[in-house]
């Protein structure tokens, strides 16, 4: 697996996505520190258990021997209708910045079309 081209600025957002609200919230950030995977934020702890737990069976990269291949795979690996991994990304290029939750401009109800703006 070639390696990602991760900073010590870089980070991967674990994203929840609340549609009814037209919200997303960051649960956990993830990054590589000291050639170790950092997990940071309200649910760390659970987002740290459930992927690098889980890593052998999911097909992730083994987080001890490859942490920033880990860190890059969560994108790909974890995407589905509520919750994401962002790409990798620098602090300054975060989409969610300091915020942890933001408000979506166009919710869209879960099975629904996109509600109209205005």
């Amino acid at each position: 697996m070639a390696r990602h081209p991760l900073t010590t600025n870089s980070h991967v957002d674990i994203v929840h996505t609340q549609w009814s609200a037209g919200t997303q919230s960051v649960e956990a950030r993830v990054s590589v520190v000291d050639g170790r995977v950092r997990f940071r934020g309200v649910l760390a702890a659970q987002w740290r258990q459930k992927l690098v737990g889980g890593y052998s069976e999911s097909g992730l990269p083994d987080p001890a021997d490859e942490p920033a291949e880990f860190v890059a795979a969560l994108h790909d690996h974890l995407a589905n209708d509520y919750f994401f991994a962002t790409s990798p990304h620098d602090r300054g290029q975060c989409p969610f910045g300091t915020k942890q939750i933001v408000q979506m401009s166009t919710p869209i109800p879960p099975g629904g079309a996109a509600v109209p703006a205005g």
